[in-house]
């Protein structure tokens, strides 16, 4: 019989956090007869220190938090760089042995070449589907792996809409979406200032 694969979490995941995206990328990735959800949606508020989202009205964001698979305890890789940290997030593995060490968009580089949790999913069969705010996620964009990668614009309510339009017509059984406004809050303003917090809400 066929090996199903599932994902079976809904993740409120902060800034990367590689410690708990083992449940994601390897550990929750499950062989079974029946897979126990059927829709999973990885969340990133980049720059998105906990302790400074709990100040945010963010309703919705933990309500999901509440019900579905999430931690707030999780622990990104040092320095916390979006693409490697990310890169950790999606593969399970520290940047020792996904290599990458650098933190922009570099088409000729190519997409990255280690496995990630979208080639699990796809080899079982599922739909999957990437939504980001910053151009240098187009590295997970191995062909084969992914029904839908797009970077529509760096505002995180445009990622959001285009997102839900492909959600809503497509019904991905893996969708990753990363919102990028918060990190760029951080930088500008300062990590936990108003804005930032403003951000989250946003």
């Amino acid at each position: 019989m066929k090996r199903r694969f599932f994902l079976a979490a809904l993740s409120v995941l902060a800034a990367g956090g590689y410690s708990s995206t083992d449940v994601v990328a390897q550990n929750a990735v499950t062989a079974t007869k029946k897979p126990l959800v059927k829709h999973v949606f990885i969340i990133s508020f980049d720059g998105g220190k906990p302790a400074v989202m709990k100040k945010s009205k963010m309703p919705l964001t933990m309500f999901m938090a509440r019900k579905g698979a999430s931690t707030w305890d999780a622990q990104t890789i040092f320095p916390s760089i979006t693409l490697t940290s990310h890169a950790s997030m999606l593969s399970g593995v520290g940047p020792e042995k996904h290599k990458v060490l650098w933190n922009d968009w570099r088409p000729q580089v190519g997409p990255f070449q280690f496995e990630t949790s979208f080639q699990l999913a796809k080899r079982a069969g599922y739909k999957t589907a990437l939504f980001a705010g910053k151009e240098k996620f187009k590295h997970f964009d191995i062909p084969g792996t992914l029904d839908k990668c797009e970077v529509p614009d760096y505002k995180a309510s445009i990622v959001a809409k285009t997102a839900a339009r492909f959600i809503e017509s497509e019904k991905p059984n893996l969708c990753f979406i990363h919102f990028a406004d918060s990190d760029g809050a951080g930088h500008k303003y300062g990590w936990g200032s108003k804005e930032q917090i403003k951000s989250f809400e946003d």
